[in-house]
Parts: C-alpha cells; sequence; structure tokens
C-alpha cells in the first residue's frame, strides 16, 4: 500500500495504516465548548484517534487506530486540561472488524468496550447509528471533528476539539485522485473534502464519526495531503456487524 497521510484536515498514513497513522483537521474551527457530546478522544502509546460514543459502553472507531493498551476520554474538550466534564476509560476489548485489510483499508472499523458504563448528561451522549442506509448525494455538506493537526506542518495534534464541513465528492473523482497510490475506492467508502484543499482531515483524526444532515454516516478512515479524506460508510452489513459485537439494537 502506498504511503499516505493519516488526517480532519483530512490526512493519513496508511502505508499497512499503522495505528498512529491518524488524521487531523484542516482549516476548521474551535466547536462550541461541549457541542459534540458524542466524541470520543481515542488514546493509546504514542497514538491519537477519534471515535464515537455509540453505547453507554461501546465507542466505534477505525481499525487502524489499534493499540495494545487504549483509552477513551469522553466530555472532553480539551485534550490537555483536566475538566470536570471529562470522563475516562480503559479500553478492556477490542474488536476490529473481521474484514479489515491493513493494505486496501476496507472496512477499517473497530470497536472498543469500555470498563464500565459512560455516565450520560450534557457533555456525555451517545451518537445513534443510522436506521435507513442511503448512500450520500455527491456535494452533499458533512462535518468532521477530532483534536488532529490543524496544518500540514505541524506535528502536534490540537488542543481543543476543531470541526470542518466538507463536500462529498464522487467515487470516479476520488479514484482518480488516488490513481498513483493505486487505491481503489470502493462502494463501501465515501470521499469528502473542500475543493480547494482548504478545508480537510489530518492525522489524528482517524476514526471521528462523519455526520450528514444531522445522520451518523461513515468513520474516518485515511487520506494525503491536498487529496479528499476517505471514510468508512456505515453499511447495512457493518450495523449489522456493530449489533452483534455490541449486543443488538440500542
Amino acid at each position: 500500500m502506498p504511503n499516505l497521510t493519516p488526517w480532519v484536515t483530512m490526512v493519513i498514513l496508511i502505508s499497512t495504516i499503522p495505528a498512529d497513522m491518524c488524521v487531523e483537521i484542516i482549516g476548521g474551527v474551535q466547536v462550541r465548548n461541549h457541542s459534540k457530546p458524542f466524541m470520543a478522544l481515542v488514546t493509546g502509546r504514542d497514538s491519537l484517534c477519534g471515535g464515537a460514543l455509540i453505547k453507554p459502553d461501546w465507542v466505534l472507531t477505525a481499525a487502524h487506530c489499534h493499540r495494545e493498551e487504549m483509552y477513551v476520554t469522553l466530555g472532553a474538550y480539551s485534550r490537555s486540561k483536566k475538566e470536570k466534564e471529562q470522563q475516562k476509560f480503559t479500553v478492556t476489548h477490542v474488536v476490529p472488524h473481521s474484514k479489515f485489510s491493513n493494505k486496501t483499508a476496507v472496512n477499517d472499523f473497530m470497536l472498543l468496550k469500555m470498563d464500565k458504563p459512560a455516565q450520560l448528561n450534557q457533555y456525555v451522549k451517545t451518537l445513534d447509528l443510522p436506521r435507513e442506509v442511503k448512500d450520500v448525494k455527491v456535494d452533499s455538506e458533512c462535518s468532521v471533528a477530532g483534536w488532529g493537526l490543524t496544518h500540514p506542518n505541524t506535528k502536534e495534534g490540537s488542543d481543543k476539539l476543531m470541526a470542518v464541513t466538507v463536500r462529498v465528492i464522487s467515487r470516479k473523482k476520488c479514484t482518480k485522485d488516488y490513481k498513483k497510490n493505486k487505491l481503489r475506492i470502493t462502494g463501501d467508502m465515501l470521499c469528502a473534502w473542500d475543493k480547494n484543499g482548504e478545508r480537510d482531515t489530518s492525522k489524528g483524526d482517524s476514526g471521528g464519526p462523519l455526520v450528514c444532515e444531522g445522520k451518523f454516516v461513515a468513520v474516518l478512515s485515511f487520506g494525503e495531503n491536498r487529496k479528499p479524506g476517505v471514510f468508512s460508510l456505515l453499511t447495512k452489513k457493518t450495523i449489522k456487524w456493530i449489533e452483534k459485537i455490541t449486543g443488538g439494537n440500542q
């Protein structure tokens, strides 16, 4: 697999999609304090990713974020400050999608079971999985958030939670953009960015949820600087897998 760079400015590293190759938010803005209560900060040894709380004790993120020791922080706005709203957990059970491929990034999903259920409140809430799965139309406006890099030339992720609005592009166009990387954009993937390359995801944002028209539709997988971010779509099969692992419908 060619070297790609992790992102929510959207840029992800994939050679064999190492866990530290997550994405960042580029050209985004700080979100209103605690306005995205479903966001999960996923950390491990020398790694940073995003995720979404889908059940009180389960977080959905990207499979390439896997580490031996993983932790989840909910209710976080700042990564460095000890905010009273934060709830911290140890991950006790890691379940990457059984058909995830490091080489192709297909099925880049992973479920994290926390050591105890979160206390749901105005700062910590679950993000519902879509009840009806539809492909997202080209040019649809969507949002993605994370604590990843805020500029391609920086090395540190953002201390504050950042968000960016991106537009969905066609798979044909996205495949053309990644032609030199010999990367195939499948029907289970979705591509989105700002066509000027000024708004995207980047390293540290991998695993974060893509929300379109208020619905959770995909998980940030990978990208490369000045190329669209690539997301793993929540298909019927993926949702069935999630429900099987986490114990059925919410």
